[in-house]
């Protein structure tokens, strides 16, 4: 969460009431990136007392922004997803080195503390696709 009085992210924040709130989300990949034909690499982020969709929505690796046609997000009630289903084919260059970002805005719309959980799942074998693992 971005600390409005300081401008810097950190684990929490202060917040007023519909106070528009910004967050970031950092994943990194693993050293053995290279044996992977495609790579499935998902943000799920849950967050309570916030309200609506995400705003301002950015994923970029490495810095470079990721075209919103290469992965898709999925919003319920509890919030939302960022889906790669091969992050190998994102149009923007991947190593194991890379970081990927996800930033986003959030308005505040529950008195007291709001909970933000993220996680990110993965691909944990390169000789199964479907073979899934979570931060």
């Amino acid at each position: 969460m971005k600390e409005d009085s300081t401008g810097e992210y950190g684990d929490d924040a202060d917040a007023t009431l519909q106070q528009s709130v910004d967050f970031r989300l950092v994943g990194t990949l693993p050293s053995n990136l290279s044996s992977y034909e495609k790579y499935f690499y998902a943000f799920h982020d849950e967050v309570n007392g916030l309200s609506g969709a995400p705003a301002a929505l950015c994923v970029s690796i490495d810095g470079a922004t990721v075209d919103p046609s290469k992965y898709v997000v999925n919003t319920s009630e509890n919030g939302f997803s960022v889906v790669f289903a091969d992050l190998l084919s994102c149009g923007v260059p991947v190593s194991a080195s890379s970081s990927v970002v996800v930033e986003y805005s959030a308005t505040l719309s529950a008195v007291g503390i709001a909970t933000n959980v993220a996680y990110v799942e993965y691909s944990n074998n390169p000789m199964n696709e479907g073979s899934h693992g979570t931060t």
